[in-house]
């Protein structure tokens, strides 16, 4: 009984790490809760992130690269151009959102909460820009599974070595809730720095915060394509199975993979911090969870994207993808996960912060 008690309050410890808030639950009320946050971020909260990201993701493709788009035809200088504007744009986010934050701030709440949600819609489309050029180039620059597999393999080393591999997990692996007084701030690598530095310094950590923060993100894109890869490359497709078996398979294997990276976590977490374990141990725990959350988060992303493509007006693509960016950013607005659409960064194993699997979303507000 006094163990069941220890390991219930190592977990409540944890979850309140990551919610901002102090959680205290039974473990029978604690599991309810962690089982509904599971099913729920499976679900409509990932439905509603993969349409934000499909319908950006692809207006962005049509616009530069599509029949009649800027660059038809021109793939290597579309590359160029918008890996270029991408990365000048979230750059300015970057530099900028400390600043947005305490100007909106200074609002009525009613106006805070529309300009900052404006903000994060326009952050969102820079940032999948950024996305999105650089996936287009993987796939000029690295045509091969062998390729593929080695710029997977160097990206994932060179993120444990910065410390960020953990940046790889996405929704419904870990979700961002908008009740935080930081809303327009984005993790960048050095957003912990002492901002009562010198000017000089402070300008110094500044570019180096905003070059690192821009390498992190595009290490990112290649462990992700990578990934993608090997995985559509392994599971069945068109047309020895149908458009709805292609969609499901990686869905299904996304759900039982996030789950597994879930227990997973809740057993090493009461086994390290239960032992008081040190940094490496630490940091060797979060590795083994974020690979398995970063192979939950593509099965469902592919799968999901796939069904919106199949079913989702496949003949009037502009139309759809209007709708589910529409959907899927206003969706995330109203429920109060809206950033869930920012990038960042996100640390691995740093003292005083929650593991990476953070599924949690009614469980952030509950008082007992």
């Amino acid at each position: 009984m006094m163990n069941s008690n220890k390991y219930n309050s190592i977990i409540c410890a944890d979850i309140g790490r990551c919610v901002g808030t102090e959680i205290a639950l039974s473990s029978g009320k604690l599991a309810l809760w962690l089982v509904l946050d599971f099913l729920f971020t499976q679900t409509l909260i990932n439905v509603l992130h993969t349409a934000a990201w499909r319908g950006v993701w692809n207006i962005i493709d049509i616009v530069f690269s599509g029949e009649g788009g800027l660059f038809e035809d021109a793939a290597y200088t579309d590359s160029a151009v918008t890996c270029c504007a991408g990365i000048i744009l979230n750059i300015v986010i970057y530099v900028s959102s400390k600043t947005i934050q305490r100007i909106l701030e200074k609002l009525p709440k009613p106006l805070f909460w529309i300009i900052s949600r404006l903000f994060t819609a326009i952050y969102f489309i820079f940032y999948m820009l950024l996305w999105r050029s650089f996936w287009n180039l993987l796939y000029l620059l690295i045509p091969t599974v062998l390729s593929k597999l080695i710029a997977f393999l160097v990206s994932t080393l060179l993120l444990c070595l910065a410390g960020c591999f953990n940046s790889n997990i996405g929704v419904p692996g870990s979700i961002e809730l908008d009740n935080t007084d930081e809303y327009c701030v984005i993790y960048t690598y050095l957003s912990s720095m002492d901002e009562k530095k010198s000017p000089f310094v402070r300008y110094g950590l500044m570019l180096a915060d905003v070059f690192c923060t821009v390498i992190i993100e595009i290490l990112v894109v290649f462990c992700w394509f990578g990934t993608y890869e090997i995985i559509v490359y392994t599971l069945p497709a068109q047309p020895s199975v149908s458009q709805l078996v292609e969609c499901l398979i990686p869905i299904m294997l996304g759900v039982v993979s996030g789950a597994v990276a879930f227990l997973v976590q809740l057993v090493i977490l009461v086994w390290v911090e239960g032992k008081r374990s040190g940094w490496i141990q630490r940091r060797a725990a979060h590795f083994v969870i974020a690979c398995l959350g970063l192979l939950s988060t593509i099965f469902h992303w592919y799968g999901m994207w796939t069904f919106l493509d199949y079913y989702i007006m496949p003949q009037h693509p502009i139309s759809s993808n209007m709708v589910t960016a529409g959907v899927g950013i206003l969706g995330l607005t109203l429920l109060g996960a809206s950033r869930s659409l920012h990038g960042g960064v996100a640390r691995d194993g740093q003292p005083g912060d929650g593991y990476p699997i953070q599924p949690y979303f009614f469980i952030s507000r509950i008082i007992e």
